[in-house]
């Protein structure tokens, strides 16, 4: 039928224990943000990535008891520099944190994809219809390029023998006070650790510039 979405859903069998599930009506009357960055214009620095180093960058947003009057996630701001002329894709996703605060294989929305402009920009995701709740161990948001030769560009700041000559777009926006240990990369097929990156990584690596906006 013309307009309607067909979808597949396979289920895998699963002798897990379901928890009790809380309905929690919707009334959208407060609204509590939490902010890396107070303007865009503050975001200097930004994540990229090369065709040697292709990986996806999540931050972490730890539970807290003050997000108990807003549990949704309601709006999501992220901010991002492309060189190109051209819109180019990016992925956003968000994932349960586990009991340990990493991240787990349960995803808490489908994945999104924005198109971010030329230009350092900001872009920011409506999920009021998604009712995605901030689950008790806390949540990642994870960011992920398109790696395809059309969105590869040269890079404006680059020094021979110091950095990569073709970046992929867009690069990602680090907040200027972060100290990275809430950056976690998905690269080579596994999470990466936020200390095992200041190990393998040259460059400064901070924190995400996320910001959430989360309501009632």
């Amino acid at each position: 039928m013309a307009g309607i979405e067909h979808l597949t859903i396979y289920l895998k069998e699963s002798t897990e224990e379901l928890s009790e599930v809380v309905i929690i009506p919707r009334k959208q009357e407060l609204e509590k943000d939490i902010t890396s960055y107070k303007r865009r214009g503050q975001i200097l620095e930004f994540l990229y990535a090369g065709k040697n180093l292709q990986y996806s960058a999540a931050r972490f947003f730890e539970h807290k008891s003050r997000y108990e009057k807003t549990p949704f996630i309601k709006e999501i701001s992220v901010v991002t520099d492309n060189t190109l002329n051209d819109p180019v894709p990016l992925s956003i996703k968000i994932i349960a944190a586990d009991p340990d605060g990493r991240p787990s294989e349960k995803y808490l929305s489908k994945n999104f994809i924005i198109e971010t402009e030329k230009g350092r920009k900001e872009t920011t995701i409506d999920l009021t219809k998604e009712k995605v709740q901030v689950p008790e161990n806390g949540f990642f948001i994870l960011l992920g390029r398109i790696y395809q030769e059309e969105y590869r560009h040269m890079n404006r700041n680059y020094e021979e023998g110091k950095s990569i000559k073709y970046i992929y777009q867009p690069q990602l926006g680090m907040v200027k006070g972060g100290d990275g240990d809430l950056l976690w990369w998905y690269y080579g097929g596994s999470w990466k650790f936020p200390k095992d990156l200041k190990r393998i990584i040259s460059f400064p690596m901070k924190d995400l510039a996320l910001n959430v906006v989360l309501s009632n």
